[in-house]
């Protein structure tokens, strides 16, 4: 019948119109895909099927290639031979094309093996994705490979987590890296095992510049394999970390992957930035080559700490046996002095200063000669490792110590540190985010706070230096309600404090430094109090004394600041300054809470007095969540105000 189609008719033909464009613009992709595998010279019917199973978005292939999946990203790699492809980098499927064609010609090389044995991860990947036989693309033995394998003999992987070392800024946050042990043989042979870490390399360059430039990423950072137990002597004896061993759940076909992957890295080098992608980041991802989509990726924090690293693969991969404890020597020592009396202790250190001869009388009158003698010893060679005396100056009062020691009669064992309640992976969440409100010069406020890392002084201890606080991007929100407005409180860049107590084994510094914006009140012409945000850095030191084993203490201190900003005459004020802050906390971590009273005398730029007095206390409800209160009185340039708040705090 003649007349216009039916709707069901138009319908119809309008979804096979689509269909068929939709093949047409599939068959034109495909043709695209054939000619470009052509143009690099891959066999074609190899090329086609790995860009028609799409291996060059697969997540393994991106692991390899160290590239984030994510849009636009860019893989951080350079160096080596690493990339075949000259887009390689942005382009995984372009370093597919090129890795096939190398991988393929008979005569293809990197550096200066043959591709396969310089690829040793992506050739056996390829030839198991594309059903290929194995060692489908050798081209002869990888007599180097092979030996390099032989040496490190890995059967197990274990992470080792090092807690936070304060004589260092960059070590403050802890350090993991990743022990390749051999099967066990017997007792001890971990220390025959091989270490894996992520080092950046500064060039021997500390401090504040080291600080810098890494927040920036201005250092290299290389992925290198070393005998484990030099690691150990750095991380547990010369720097006096305790340290953590986590035992992975990888399988040994895994474990055997990473290690062709990792040799694939040599002279590769990352970006290392001190915040993010530091040693924990970039062991994850390399992690990833055999469990992609570990949590700490798809968690895009802003920043990442050792101890995420240590979450992120307990969660990821799981655990293969129990966690192990390794105390410090430190640690040790003071266990080992609190079984003596308070004389004997005495004793101890007299002997190890040079102040006693080991034939002084004192010790026949001793209850346990041999113990004092032996902590005597340990405290000597602990200063030698601190470097609080040199080994030229102690050699021969340690050796008659040694020998007295063997004389006095059956070696002492010294009692056993007991493991710390809460092991790192079981404390709080290095990202912070808080809600609350409170009020100011008698105006109320709502404020929220966010942290991205890493712990506060008022934070649960558990897991975490019992002296030390980093935060970094700690930012607070104001909305005042009568204003109408919404402000930036406070932004602390980064604030870093050093709390180690003075005791009879060690004398340290106490120190701290920060910078960022804070804000104060300033009376304007009306005699009103206004807000006014400004630049602060400075830094200070002084003493910490502890009592009730560490639960009370108290810190002392001088410091010198600046302070800038528009409310100042001539935009500037600096001057030292003084505190006192005294902490105590509850048994388990229930409870905290900080005193804190401080003055400061302007004497450049803008000339006045500060002081400051300030409560703060924290109440723990849960593992992820405490309740934070503060009450604090300010006086500055003859104005005076009380602000206090109560915050709701959510660890993640």
């Amino acid at each position: 019948m003649g007349g216009a189609p039916s709707y069901q008719a138009r319908c119809v033909t309008r979804w096979a119109a689509w269909f068929c464009l939709v093949l047409a613009a599939h068959g034109a992709h495909a043709e695209s895909r054939r000619a470009r595998v052509q143009a690099d010279g891959v066999p074609d019917g190899l090329a086609e099927r790995a860009l028609a199973a799409d291996l060059d978005q697969d997540p393994v292939w991106r692991a390899l290639l160290h590239l984030p999946n994510r849009p636009l990203a860019r893989s951080a790699a350079e160096g080596g031979h690493f990339f075949q492809s000259p887009n390689g980098a942005t382009d995984p499927g372009a370093e597919l094309r090129a890795t096939l064609a190398v991988l393929e010609d008979p005569d293809g090389r990197v550096g200066d093996e043959p591709a396969a044995c310089a690829l040793p991860a992506r050739a056996r990947w390829l030839e198991e994705r594309l059903g290929l036989p194995a060692g489908h693309f050798a081209r002869g033995p990888c007599l180097d490979l092979a030996q390099w394998r032989g040496q490190i003999r890995a059967a197990r992987l274990t992470l080792i987590y090092a807690d936070a070392f304060l004589g260092s800024p960059a070590s403050m946050f802890g350090h993991t890296l990743l022990r390749l042990d051999p099967e066990p043989s017997n007792e001890g042979s971990d220390l025959l095992s091989h270490a894996l870490d992520f080092t950046a390399d500064t060039g021997g360059e500390a401090g504040p510049i080291y600080l810098v430039k890494g927040t920036l990423g201005q250092y290299p950072g290389r992925f290198a394999v070393n005998p484990y137990y030099t690691k150990l002597k750095l991380y547990a004896e010369w720097q006096n970390r305790d340290v953590w061993e986590y035992p992975l759940a990888l399988e040994a076909a895994e474990l055997d992957f990473l290690l062709l992957h990792l040799w694939e890295l040599r002279g590769v080098s990352f970006p290392y930035f001190f915040f993010r992608e530091n040693c924990s980041y970039q062991l994850v991802r390399l992690l990833e080559v055999v469990r992609p989509g570990l949590p700490i990726e798809a968690g895009n924090r802003l920043s990442v700490a050792p101890i995420d690293t240590v979450r992120a693969l307990v969660d990821g991969i799981g655990l293969a046996g129990a966690v192990a404890y390794m105390p410090s020597p430190a640690r040790k020592l003071r266990a080992a002095l609190s079984s003596l009396s308070p004389s004997e202790a005495a004793l101890a250190f007299e002997l190890a200063r040079g102040q006693r001869d080991v034939d002084d009388p004192a010790l026949d009158v001793t209850a346990h000669p041999e113990r004092v003698l032996g902590a005597a010893y340990d405290a000597l060679h602990y200063w030698l490792m601190t470097g609080d005396v040199d080994e030229e100056g102690t050699r021969d009062r340690a050796y008659a110590l040694l020998v007295a020691r063997s004389r006095a009669g059956a070696a002492f064992e010294p009692p056993v540190p007991p493991r710390p309640d809460v092991a790192p992976d079981e404390g709080h969440g290095t990202a912070l985010v808080a809600l609350g409100g409170g009020a100011r010069d008698g105006d109320g406020f709502v404020e929220l706070r966010v942290r991205p890392g890493f712990h506060g002084l008022l934070d649960p201890e558990g897991g975490f230096p019992v002296d030390a606080a980093i935060e970094a991007l700690d930012a607070r929100l104001r909305y005042e309600p009568a204003r109408g407005r919404l402000r930036l409180e406070e932004l602390s860049l980064l604030s870093l404090r050093s709390r180690t107590a003075w005791d009879a084994l060690r004398r340290p510094w106490s120190w701290e430094a920060d910078v960022g914006l804070r804000t104060r009140l300033f009376e304007d012409r009306s005699g009103d109090l206004d807000p006014e945000l400004l630049f602060r850095a400075g830094a200070g030191g002084g003493i910490t004394a502890s009592r009730l084993e560490g639960r009370l203490r108290a810190t002392v201190g001088l410091d010198a600041a600046v302070e800038a900003g528009g409310a100042y005459d001539g935009n500037v004020a600096f001057g030292p300054g003084a505190s006192l802050a005294v902490s105590l906390r509850t048994p388990g971590d229930l409870w905290k809470g900080r005193l804190v009273a401080r003055g400061r005398w302007f004497a450049l730029g803008d000339r006045g007095t500060l002081a400051e007095i300030a409560l703060e206390q924290s109440l723990r409800l849960s593992r992820r969540t405490a309740l934070r209160a503060d009450l604090g009185y300010h006086h500055l340039f003859g104005a005076s105000w009380w602000d206090a708040r109560l915050m709701l705090e959510r660890y993640f």
